[in-house]
């Protein structure tokens, strides 16, 4: 997981440092599409490289911005993962947000929603500089853990907060760099099969996206 991590940091700066000085910075753009590169990166890394034949996942997540004005821009995040990991532990963490107490062996799941927010531009620069968004989560989860005859369904609910940094380029280049920390949390639906912690508090990460605005 260390290793994992320092690897990830590593592509992240390099590809900042190396694309964004190609490109002058324009400061006009209405809309924003972006994708988050490091999911499908931990994912690849994760699935070929960590000695685990039978484990693999994919991550994919998507973000389209609106700037309804120079302060104020509208966030909407479709996102989807499909996932084969191995327990070897006494608890197993979905997403970092949820946990299935007390099993092991490989759990499959298949994950989806939407994380809606409000971008704010303090200094009222549009989709471009310095922001605060507040989002949430909604998404289902499912789970499957053959080993324990378990088939369950989560709903995710959460709220999150990122700040960061966008950088919008004289061909529409866009780059996207902030950090988030959040609370999730997860109502099974159904007959529950499996025990859950139905929150997780804390749960952080990096906000690195690619692109392209207009």
């Amino acid at each position: 997981m260390r290793n994992n991590c320092k690897v990830t940091i590593l592509f992240l700066v390099l590809s900042v440092f190396l694309i964004a000085p190609l490109f002058s910075q324009n400061n006009e753009a209405s809309h924003s599409f972006q994708i988050r590169p490091l999911g499908i990166w931990n994912s690849v890394y994760g699935s070929f490289l960590a000695g685990d034949s039978e484990a693999y996942a994919f991550d994919f997540l998507f973000e389209y911005q609106y700037a309804a004005n120079k302060n104020i821009n509208v966030s909407v995040s479709p996102f989807f993962s499909i996932q084969n990991r191995n327990d070897l532990g006494e608890r197993y963490y979905l997403d970092n947000s949820l946990a299935i107490e007390g099993v092991q062996g490989y759990v499959k799941e298949v994950s989806y929603g939407v994380d809606p927010g409000i971008v704010i531009r303090p200094y009222g620069t549009g989709l471009r500089g310095f922001y605060i968004k507040p989002n949430s989560r909604i998404g289902i989860s499912h789970i499957n853990i053959p080993d324990q005859d378990i088939d369950d369904t989560i709903v995710t609910l959460g709220i999150n907060i990122e700040l960061g940094y966008q950088w919008i380029f004289a061909k529409g280049f866009t780059i996207q760099l902030g950090g988030t920390i959040g609370t999730t949390w997860g109502i099974p639906i159904g007959d529950r099969e499996a025990e859950y912690r139905t929150y997780y508090f804390g749960r952080a990460g990096l906000i690195f996206g690619l692109g392209y605005s207009f």
